[in-house]
């Protein structure tokens, strides 16, 4: 849990790009957890000037299913997922590698919500 009591359902890890070595938590919220510059963004990339204020992706969590999603936003700018460009709602992986602007992360959900067969 976070200091507002959300429970943490996975993490990003910036492993490239300016923000690097950076690790942000990923919550279970209705709004979901928009990354952008904007410090109104559950994930805030502070020194990337390729990604979008406000929602350039946003990553949901699918309780029927257990498992996380990654959408592209609102804007025009490319998410990247695994090498590839990332057209509708799409379920992560343990070790997904996204990308957004000019910085890469890795994902990793929570133990605890984390679908056998999503391995």
């Amino acid at each position: 849990m976070n200091e507002k009591n959300i429970p943490v359902i996975g993490w990003l890890v910036c492993i490239d790009g300016p923000d690097k070595e950076t690790d942000y938590h990923i919550v279970n919220t209705p709004i979901g957890n928009g990354i952008g510059t904007d410090e109104s963004m559950a994930v805030v990339v502070k020194d990337d000037p390729d990604v979008a204020p406000i929602n350039h992706a946003v990553i949901r969590f699918d309780e029927q299913f257990g498992k996380c999603v990654l959408s592209q936003g609102v804007g025009k700018r490319i998410v990247r997922l695994n090498g590839a460009i990332v057209f509708g709602p799409t379920y992560l992986k343990p070790f997904d590698r996204i990308v957004i602007g000019k910085s890469e992360y890795l994902f990793m959900p929570y133990g605890g919500n984390v679908d056998p067969s999503n391995t």
